[in-house]
């Protein structure tokens, strides 16, 4: 830590919490004597994650000068690209070489002296090799005999996605769906509430694909197959056993002001975490990755330029997918002007899509940056040139920009945000967008949202909220509701003989309602 900078008083501290920690080993009559450790912190520390990177640290730098030097040697997706040698998360390490004995032996010679100098080991049995196919047997043999670990065909799984895909995209993501499966059915032993129902929903079963949705872009069909999963699990469904679902998953997955339960939509949220990568590569040019796509994918032009081209990767075809999002969501904030294209890009904050829409009369429009219209010395717009080819309107709004700092680049923004930060939850609200629901017949009624809201919000139990949506969503089991399924041959109550059980009938207009 010394090295890397840190002050001497602060290394004192976390030297000391290394140091006073003391363990216990109790045998079989729970006696026992303390002992103090030279390393290492009490387990479940917070600091221990952080005192590791630091560790791993002196790794990763033997590792950047050995490749510096030129004594290894690791790979290339293309030729401008930027070398991949080694990968760390958490206390996982991947590494990328040429398969040269010169180079192991390099590695070897590395791992083992960090091991060394901080004690620990490589795991062989949690440790695998993967080689390309071009690979020869005979050296593939040599270079694990070298490692002590095992060659392999397939790679297994990472972060809980397979390594290794297979060509359709519905099976490499199967085991995503069998992960919720196995959730919702362990689940359905139990006897939940509605309330508990929804927090595992939300909390448990829309949370576990979020890693892999937030990489590639799930098949429609595989969203809509764990949708339907999350639908029978919320209405009592059994494998044995059909239970009718009285309102469609749409209207679920909409907000509780709206009258819906606020469950996600998988498709939607599967864009909106894809769009908070293309944010990331906008906003971070400079890391790893984003540098490796780029050399990759779109060495000559920018990001909204790019294209998926004829050999794209998944990962690269999903992230296209998400660029959607940010396209249609962020809004340029003008200071120099001189990356926003006037007839292009969403730069203008007064406008509902930010796009300036030419007249028709006009056809032709050479192409032009938002710096040939400020006047750099007055610091103020010069719109006369291009005033007849648009709106007065428009005109107008642009005249109304604030111009930023002429120094400094224009900055994308997303607009939903104070911040200006893309969120995915905000994000997610721009893509699932619900449209405002139009009565059918003279019958069908709207519920206002202070009426949701004042539902929602009462200091009662979450069983009789619950309740209450059901009642006011008409999805309780009235004869009325059973017949139009055709459930029952007549929808006439039980009780009184003589009207249809409606369920403001059952409530509130049934003599036998009355009389209780």
């Amino acid at each position: 830590m010394k090295r890397m900078g840190f002050h001497s008083k602060w290394v004192e501290m976390m030297m000391k919490c290394v140091t006073i920690v003391s363990f216990l080993c109790p045998d079989q009559w729970k006696t026992g004597h303390y002992f103090k450790p030279t390393k290492g912190l009490r387990q479940g520390d917070p600091l221990s994650p952080y005192l590791f990177l630091l560790i791993s640290e002196g790794l990763s730098v033997n590792l950047s000068k050995a490749v510096s030097d030129k004594r290894l040697h690791g790979i290339k997706l293309s030729r401008d690209c930027p070398g991949i040698y080694h990968l760390f998360f958490a206390d996982d390490s991947l590494y990328f070489l040429k398969a040269s004995i010169q180079n192991c032996q390099v590695l070897i010679n590395i791992i083992m002296d960090f091991c060394a100098a901080f004690g620990q080991s490589i795991n062989s049995e949690k440790s695998s090799m993967f080689f390309t196919p071009n690979t020869p047997t005979d050296l593939q043999a040599q270079i694990g005999h070298m490692f002590n670990i095992s060659a392999t065909n397939h790679a297994g799984k990472y972060l809980g996605l397979p390594t290794h895909w297979c060509r359709s995209k519905s099976d490499a993501l199967a085991c995503v769906r069998d992960r919720i499966k196995a959730k919702l059915n362990g689940w359905k032993s139990e006897a939940l509430s509605q309330a508990g129902k929804e927090v595992l929903i939300k909390a448990v079963a829309t949370a576990v694909p979020s890693y892999p949705m937030s990489c590639f872009k799930m098949p429609v069909a595989l969203c809509r197959a764990i949708n339907s999963n999350i639908a029978n699990f919320w209405w009592g469904q059994m494998e044995d056993s059909n239970k009718i679902h009285w309102q469609a998953w749409s209207k679920l997955c909409k907000s509780k002001g709206e009258g819906g339960l606020g469950f996600r939509d998988l498709e939607s949220f599967n864009l909106a975490l894809l769009a908070k990568q293309c944010w990331i590569i906008l906003k971070n040019p400079s890391a790893l990755w984003v540098r490796i796509l780029k050399a990759r994918y779109f060495n000559n032009c920018n990001f909204f330029q790019a294209k998926i081209g004829s050999r794209s990767s998944w990962a690269w075809s999903s992230i296209l997918a998400g660029r959607e999002t940010i396209s249609c969501g962020a809004r340029w904030q003008v200071n120099n002007g001189k990356y926003i294209q006037v007839w292009e890009d969403r730069w203008i904050p007064n406008i509902p899509d930010g796009k300036l829409h030419p007249l028709p009369t006009s056809n032709r429009f050479t192409p032009l940056t938002v710096h040939e219209i400020i006047d750099e010395d007055m610091h103020t717009w010069r719109t006369d040139h291009i005033e007849p080819f648009i709106l007065e309107s428009e005109a107008i709004a642009i005249n109304d920009i604030v111009i930023g700092y002429t120094n400094i680049d224009d900055t994308l923004i997303w607009p939903m945000e104070k911040s200006a930060l893309y969120i995915v939850k905000s994000g997610y609200h721009f893509v699932h967008t619900p449209s405002a629901p139009v009565p059918k017949a003279s019958s069908s009624h709207m519920i206002s949202k202070k009426v949701w809201s004042i539902i929602w919000g009462m200091d009662t139990l979450n069983k009789i909220k619950h309740f209450l949506w059901r009642v006011l969503s008409n999805s309780l089991l009235t004869t009325l509701n059973l017949y139009k399924r055709k459930s029952l041959n007549s929808p006439i109550c039980s009780f009184c003989g003589a009207y249809e059980e409606s369920v403001e009938h059952c409530l509130l207009l049934c003599d036998w309602t009355k009389a209780t």
